[in-house]
């Protein structure tokens, strides 16, 4: 949650989708796809870091408040995680049978 911009070379699985939401959707960063060499990183890092860093850090920051306000208490996050804690206490407390 440090709210930082990044650069996405995404190579596995869901690796793709997640590069193309934080690039398209989220806007926290930049997808480098499948093309991966000297002069790509390059202009991705200066985009990045330059020519494009307000844009990024304000984003990456909007997020970074998003993802704390979920996990402090009353949080989305922090109701769920409780929630299946209270969940997994009470099965442990039914009989079982076999």
């Amino acid at each position: 949650m440090a709210g930082m911009p990044m650069i996405c070379w995404p190579s596995f699985a869901d690796q793709q989708i997640n590069s193309r939401f934080v690039d398209e959707v989220w806007k926290l960063g930049l997808d480098i796809k499948d093309l991966f060499d000297r002069n790509i990183v390059e202009k991705a890092v200066n985009d990045l870091m330059v020519k494009r860093k307000e844009e990024f850090m304000e984003s990456a920051d909007q997020m970074a408040n998003l993802a704390k306000k979920s996990v402090n208490e009353g949080g989305s996050s922090y109701c769920n995680l409780d929630r299946l804690v209270k969940d997994i206490k009470m099965m442990s407390l039914r009989p079982q049978n076999c």
